[in-house]
């Protein structure tokens, strides 16, 4: 190990301490372990070992605490009457279906409220298509909505001849 190796080892080692330097033998003293005070005398350096890293553990949400928070967040996105989807990426989304299913690109363009009534008729089917797919999974006795709860509540539709 070089000399400057271990002027910077040792730089390091002094960082990583907390060094406290005493400007007079009055400002600081220092308890020993059986009570006594001694001063620090002036001019010297006192080096104190670091805390020990205490890792702090992070509260768990509480289930009855998370289930009262999705009702609320639930209640507050059903009274509002603002669109979930926004409405640039829906009008693409619509343009891009036009585009797809006719011989003419660019063929056609479409008013603003014939946007918002198919965005109303999207959302509100799609919003009903998830709750009865969230009734299958309740029923399954499940909190989480999967696929196969989608695909069951698709195929019951086509069964009965609804969308």
């Amino acid at each position: 190990m070089s000399s400057q190796e271990s002027d910077l080892s040792l730089a390091f080692s002094a960082v990583n301490l907390n060094v406290r330097s005493s400007t007079t033998a009055s400002q600081h003293a220092v308890e020993q372990p059986d009570g006594n005070v001694e001063s620090a005398g002036s001019g010297e350096e006192t080096l104190t070992a670091p805390a020990p890293a205490s890792r702090v553990r992070r509260k768990q949400a509480m289930p009855l605490i998370r289930a009262e928070r999705l009702q609320g967040e639930i209640r507050r996105l059903q009274a509002t009457s603002q669109f979930m989807i926004p409405r640039t990426a829906f009008g693409r989304v619509v343009r891009e279906i036009l585009q797809k299913h006719t011989r003419y690109q660019n063929s056609f363009r479409i008013t603003m409220s014939a946007l918002l009534a198919l965005q109303t008729a999207s959302e509100l089917y799609m919003t009903q298509r998830f709750e009865d797919s969230y009734l299958m999974t309740l029923h399954r006795n499940r909190v989480t909505l999967e696929v196969r709860d989608m695909a069951l509540m698709a195929f019951i539709c086509k069964l009965h001849g609804l969308l």
